[in-house]
């Protein structure tokens, strides 16, 4: 979906391949994800990947992550 958004914001709509719901939120949802910080939002949820992956406590992993993706969605 951050490919998908990033691609619309930009727009390059003609490799974009969404549902109507999922075009619909993104229609709205676009206007966030730009080269300011597409790369950061990409590094921060591989970053929470990878301790999830390591048997991190999840709670506590996507509660920073969700604390780092509204501060980066508002660059």
């Amino acid at each position: 979906m951050i490919r998908e958004n990033y691609l619309m914001n930009n727009d390059i709509k003609g490799i974009v391949s969404l549902l109507k719901d999922e075009n619909d939120f993104s229609k709205k949802f676009n206007k966030f994800i730009n080269q300011n910080n597409i790369a950061e939002i990409t590094e921060e949820l591989n970053k929470a990947y990878f301790h999830i992956e390591r048997n991190g406590n999840s709670k506590l992993i996507f509660s920073d992550l969700t604390l780092k993706l509204a501060k980066l969605l508002k660059k």
